[in-house]
């Protein structure tokens, strides 16, 4: 059987801290000491020991332990104590430290040994005295220069909040907003900041950007009332742009929330919305990319969407699709609103109207008659729309005539047309043609009834 270990020195290297992570201090102690015999003479080879660390001198709980092979040669052994189990720091939040070892099979070896400091630990003792009532204990030092009565207090600013809380052991410093703030540069109103060239000021007309005492902000020249925003180029915009009025050149000032007025050359990849008017002068207004392509000042050209609760149009509008006017239920919607080229929702007012007849148009032309037993089965009705049950297309409540598109369907289906809603429509200008000869063979019977008549008389 070994003897109890003689220790021959012992050197402690770790050091209490408040926070273990932020110290990154090794949670090792070096440990050297004397292994004997039952004989008392000094052991050489290889043992296994297990040691262990208490908090009280006997009995107890060992509040960590861990085991080593350790060589030893000629009596003499040394381990660095936490290489296998690290030591944790709050092992020493108490005062009383005892170490025991236990090799191989043997019994606990005793007495236990207490842990004691080195000469310059003591100057740790400061860190758990910060609280205490000795001014001394407190910081000695801030930037070398110590603080008149030993304490470093802590001053919010304009911007700036410092919250202590004692009964969680906090002090919150945190930033806010407000006016207190500092001007940037030499800390003057009037001093310009330069980025790669150009300037962030607040005077003169040839810097990038320009704010002025109004909080209007200038791109390349000073900003004048009433834009928030002016700019001498081009804005860019990946995704939607909002503003109360985008103007664009010097278009005249009377324009009002939501329109769009340019003098110059307004381009949208995909909508273009706005309140009221879309108004284009001197400059043209592009949504998407327009197959035509020879358009020029005040043109409005789209190959995507161009909405807008007013339009204002100088010259020509062109659509390449469906045009929908007052069509309220179907403007925005990802169904197919209808097959008509121009839907107008209510009643259309035109001053003139043509409809393509040309010749050179036309092929497989056939005479209509007869058509009198036909037109006799069309009936002429009176009636209102309801316009309570379907508001979104813009109906009335005026009387009335026309015929009703099934029936007209059954006589003749070429003059009916079904929209991919199924809405049936009448083209009552292609009756005319249908109506006229039907007219001319009554009239042809009329003459022919004549004169059988007057041959009878005869």
């Amino acid at each position: 059987m070994l003897k109890r270990c003689v220790f021959a020195m012992m050197c402690m290297l770790a050091v209490l801290a408040i926070n273990a992570h932020g110290a990154g201090i090794p949670q090792l102690i070096n440990y050297q000491g004397v292994l004997l015999d039952g004989e008392g003479d000094p052991v050489t080879g290889t043992r296994s020991v297990e040691f262990l660390l208490y908090d009280v001198e006997t009995e107890g709980i060992a509040l960590w332990a861990e085991t080593q092979e350790v060589d030893v040669s000629d009596g003499l052994f040394n381990v660095l104590l936490g290489s296998v189990e690290p030591i944790p720091f709050t092992m020493f939040d108490s005062c009383e430290v005892y170490l025991a070892l236990k090799v191989a099979d043997d019994d606990e070896m005793e007495p236990r040994k207490r842990l004691v400091s080195v000469g310059y630990a003591f100057r740790a003792n400061r860190a758990d005295s910060l609280g205490s009532s000795s001014a001394s204990d407190y910081i000695q030092t801030v930037n070398q220069v110590p603080p008149a009565d030993g304490n470093v207090d802590l001053v919010q600013g304009a911007n700036v909040t410092i919250t202590p809380n004692a009964e969680a052991n906090t002090i919150t410093i945190a930033a806010a907003g407000g006016t207190g703030g500092d001007n940037l540069g030499d800390h003057t109103a009037t001093q310009n900041i330069k980025l790669n060239g150009n300037w962030i000021s607040n005077d003169g007309l040839d810097e990038g950007i320009i704010i002025d005492d109004h909080g209007q902000v200038g791109i390349g020249y000073a900003p004048s009332s009433p834009y928030l925003l002016d700019v001498n180029g081009v804005i860019r915009a990946t995704s939607s742009l909002y503003a109360t009025v985008i103007k664009v050149g010097s278009a005249s000032s009377s324009f009002s929330v939501g329109d769009i007025v340019a003098d110059h050359d307004v381009v949208a990849d995909d909508e273009l919305i706005a309140g009221e008017n879309v108004t284009a002068r001197s400059g043209y207004i592009r949504t998407g990319f327009p197959s035509y392509s020879g358009y020029g000042a005040g043109d409005i050209v789209a190959d995507d969407d161009l909405i807008a609760d007013d339009y204002v149009v100088g010259d020509r509008m062109r659509s390449y699709g469906q045009l929908y006017v007052n069509g309220k239920g179907f403007i925005n919607t990802d169904e197919t609103s209808s097959s008509f080229g121009l839907y107008v929702g209510g009643s259309a007012y035109c001053t003139g109207s043509w409809q393509s007849s040309d010749f050179r148009f036309k092929k497989d032309i056939t005479d209509l008659s007869p058509l009198s037993e036909k037109i006799m089965g069309l009936r002429g009705v009176s009636y209102r729309w309801k316009a309570d049950e379907f508001e979104d297309k813009g109906f009335d409540d005026d009387l009335h005539f026309g015929l009703i598109a099934q029936e007209v369907e059954t006589v003749f289906p070429e003059l009916v047309k079904t929209d991919d809603n199924g809405d049936k429509a009448v083209d009552y200008i292609g009756l005319i043609p249908v109506l006229i000869e039907a007219y001319k063979e009554q009239q042809q019977m009329i003459e022919d009834l004549q004169t059988t008549v007057n041959q009878l008389r005869n």
